[in-house]
C-alpha cells in the first residue's frame, strides 16, 4: 500500500482525477502518456486511490452504495468493452485496498481475500494488454457521471485537499466567499496547489533513467510497465 508517492506522480494523479472529473478524456490520455514507465503502475494506483477516497468525502455512504451498483452494472452491460473493463478496474482495485487494509488489521482470512483480490485486478488488467490505457482512461471517467461536484470551479481545490489528507504535505489552500466567485488563499509559501497542465517533471526524459520511485503495491502487474515502454517507443522517445 503506498502511502507516500512521488511529488510527480502526486501531481498527475491530481492532473488526471481534475480532468477525468472535467470529462476531459484527451487531457487524461495526455496525462497517461507523460508518465514514466517505471513510475505508471504506481500512478495508476494513486490516481485510482485519490478518485475512491474523493468519492468517500463527497457522497454519503447510501451514496457510495448507490456508486458501487452503478459501477457493478456498467461493468455488466455497457455497451463499450473499454468502459466496462474500466468500471471493473475500479471496483477490484477497490476490493485490493480492502484486502490490504484487512492484512494490516491481521483479520482472519485477510491473506486468502488479498489474494483473490490480486488475482481479478491483475486478470483485468493482463486482459487489457496494450489496450490499458484506453481501459484505464475510461475508468477514470467513470467518476465524471458519479461526482459531479468535482466538476465545479472549486473541483480542483478539493480534489488537491483531499490528495493533502491522503498523502500529508503541505497545508491545502482554502476557500473563501468573493461575492459570487471562488479565490483561495493559503498560509504558506509553498506552490499552489492542484495543476491541470501536464507538471513539467513529467515531460523530462532521463538520460540515466528516472529517480527511484515507491515500491509498486500488491496487485500491480508487471505487464504495465511494459504498456508504458512500448507507449514511448511508438511515440519516438524511448
Amino acid at each position: 500500500m503506498i502511502t507516500d508517492p512521488q511529488p510527480v506522480t502526486r501531481r498527475l494523479a491530481i492532473s488526471m482525477v481534475a480532468a477525468a472529473a472535467r470529462g476531459d478524456a484527451g487531457a487524461v490520455k495526455a496525462l497517461v502518456w507523460a508518465a514514466d514507465p517505471d513510475g505508471f503502475a504506481v500512478l495508476v494506483h494513486c490516481a485510482l486511490t485519490l478518485a475512491r477516497t474523493l468519492a468517500g468525502q463527497l457522497l454519503t455512504p447510501q451514496g457510495m452504495m448507490g456508486a458501487d451498483l452503478w459501477l457493478a452494472e456498467t461493468a455488466r452491460g455497457h455497451p463499450r468493452s473499454d468502459t466496462r473493463a474500466g468500471a471493473a478496474l475500479i471496483l477490484a482495485h477497490e476490493a485490493v485496498v480492502v484486502a490490504e487494509s484487512a492484512v494490516v488489521a491481521a483479520e482472519t482470512g485477510a491473506g486468502e481475500m488479498l489474494d483473490i483480490a490480486v488475482g481479478a485486478y491483475n486478470a483485468i488488467c493482463l486482459a487489457a494488454d496494450e489496450g490499458f490505457d484506453e481501459v484505464f482512461t475510461a475508468a477514470m471517467l467513470c467518476w465524471r457521471n458519479l461526482l459531479p461536484q468535482a466538476a465545479t470551479m472549486a473541483g480542483p481545490i478539493i480534489i488537491g485537499n483531499v490528495a493533502g489528507g491522503l498523502w500529508g504535505g503541505a497545508e491545502p489552500p482554502k476557500l473563501e466567499s468573493t461575492g459570487g466567485t471562488l479565490k483561495h488563499r493559503t498560509n504558506n509559501t509553498d506552490p499552489p496547489g492542484p495543476r491541470l497542465a501536464i507538471p513539467p517533471e513529467a515531460q523530462t526524459v532521463y538520460a540515466y533513467g528516472p529517480p527511484p520511485g515507491p515500491t509498486a503495491p500488491a496487485g500491480v502487474p508487471i505487464s504495465l510497465r511494459g504498456v508504458a515502454i512500448r507507449r514511448l517507443q511508438d511515440s519516438g522517445v524511448w
